[in-house]
């Protein structure tokens, strides 16, 4: 048996519900292909995937259902836990820092995207830190009481890198947008694009058509530092076939929601936009922070 799950709503409106955390039922209201749960043989189509992680709403609404996490762990956890063991929960939370959604709108205004695209987009990556930060609590209440070889912590433990690779990313992306699109021809970064792809044409090219594949998921530019080399890949949804160890230097999203208000379908004309606004000063200093840790990998 597998879950066969759509990780995110497909149309523009339930994108804009889920960045504002609205719930599952209200999201299958305003689009019937959003987060569903059944038993699926293969399935084609870009947007839908089969997992063995259900959404994590899901989960959430099985929690309150049979109780498998309470507020404080339920009653039976917190006898378990103890009056000392309960302040020491308490003192490491108030320790605990929520990861916050940061500010983008100063791209507002960038040529290519209209501000209805941005402000969508800025809502969808709200709900992912929303959804991270309520995984990371969730996952420390069952810890705390007594579930941790539960099949619930083990299924929000995976569905938890889902959520925070697609917080995480989002970051990386806007804020390598906002510049000219002219990278620096004298540049520590413009000489090693040409010392490993031949030119920088023949590295965009390359770029440009990972980002034009068919599917849902981001093209990155790469620094592996122990082999100090780049590499663009295409990372499928948010959390699969990252270069393990390297560095991130260029993020480009090519889910449909990055592109879909102003282009449509034209995945290829929004990726002309974005090379556009890139801020290769960004992408110059990741290099800079790759570097170091290949520097790291060589001393240690």
């Amino acid at each position: 048996m597998t879950w066969r799950v759509e990780s995110a709503p497909r149309s523009i409106d339930a994108q804009r519900a889920y960045g504002r955390g609205e719930s599952d039922d209200r999201l299958k209201l305003r689009d019937t292909r959003d987060a569903t749960i059944g038993v699926s043989g293969p399935r084609l189509g870009d947007a839908r995937i089969e997992s063995r992680v259900p959404p994590v709403e899901w989960w959430f609404k099985l929690e309150r259902s049979i109780g498998v996490v309470r507020k404080h762990a339920g009653a039976a956890s917190r006898a378990r836990i103890g009056t000392r063991g309960r302040a020491a929960i308490e003192a490491r939370r108030e320790r605990t820092v929520a990861y916050k959604a940061m500010d983008f709108s100063g791209l507002k205004g960038m040529r290519g995207f209209s501000d209805q695209l941005l402000e969508d987009h800025f809502s969808l990556y709200e709900g992912y830190v929303k959804n991270t930060n309520e995984l990371l609590e969730k996952l420390s209440l069952l810890m705390d009481g007594g579930g941790g070889g539960s099949a619930e912590q083990a299924e929000l433990r995976r569905r938890l890198a889902w959520e925070w690779n697609g917080m995480r990313l989002h970051e990386f992306y806007f804020e390598n947008l906002g510049g000219s699109g002219r990278i620096d021809t004298s540049g520590e970064l413009h000489a090693k694009i040409e010392t490993d792809f031949g030119s920088l044409d023949r590295w965009r090219q390359e770029f440009q058509a990972i980002g034009g594949m068919r599917g849902i998921g981001w093209t990155i530019l790469y620094y592996d530092p122990l082999g100090d080399r780049l590499l663009n890949l295409w990372i499928n949804e948010h959390d699969s076939a990252h270069a393990a160890g390297s560095a991130p230097l260029l993020v480009m999203d090519v889910w449909e929601h990055a592109f879909f208000t102003d282009y449509r379908t034209d995945k290829a004309r929004y990726i002309e936009s974005f090379m556009a606004n890139v801020e290769w000063r960004v992408a110059e200093k990741r290099l800079a922070a790759g570097r170091r840790l290949e520097a790291m990998a060589v001393n240690a």
